[in-house]
């Protein structure tokens, strides 16, 4: 679990020198929501991050300083997102873009484009959950982790079905 805190300080504080906006989404919102702190049994941190910030970055250059600080980045354009690792911690960046100009984010990638209708259900939400400036919350010993306008309400976007329901693994 140190390793998933070290690495979740690493790359916000390597995205938000670089003026990327990003928040915790999925499982790692629902940490810091819950506990404050990466769920208990949560082994990789989730980020939702814009695409159009990514875009404005020179080429190379988050792969660059990421590797700097000794961690891999690998793009999956399949699922449109970055997959950062260091030792046996790891993150996605999950990318989100406006396509329709509805006044929605979506998930960028094939996978998105080719089940949309999973995608546009589980994987859109409003854009005005990710309006700047974004609040922040404690997340480990990260006193100011990004996440979305009524953490919540991102949630009930993500997961339509359950939202209301704390899933644990068995054995938790």
């Amino acid at each position: 679990m140190e390793a998933l805190i070290t690495l979740s300080k690493d790359i916000h504080n390597t995205l938000t020198s670089l003026n990327v906006t990003h928040w915790l989404a999925y499982g790692s919102l629902w940490g810091a929501l819950r506990y404050k702190a990466p769920l208990p049994w949560d082994t990789d941190l989730d980020l939702g991050v814009l695409r159009g910030d990514l875009e404005h970055l020179p080429r190379g250059k988050l792969k660059l300083i990421l590797a700097s600080k000794g961690m891999h980045i690998h793009y999956s354009s399949w699922g449109g997102f970055y997959r950062v690792t260091s030792g046996n911690a790891r993150a996605d960046l999950m990318i989100f873009d406006t396509f329709a100009n509805n006044g929605y984010m979506e998930r960028v990638g094939w996978e998105a484009y080719l089940f949309f209708i999973n995608y546009k259900k589980m994987h859109a939400f409003p854009a005005e959950l990710i309006r700047k400036p974004l609040p922040a919350m404690k997340f480990a010993n990260i006193p100011g982790m990004p996440v979305p306008h009524r953490g919540l309400e991102m949630q009930k976007f993500h997961y339509p079905y359950d939202w209301w329901k704390e899933s644990k693994p068995i054995g938790c």
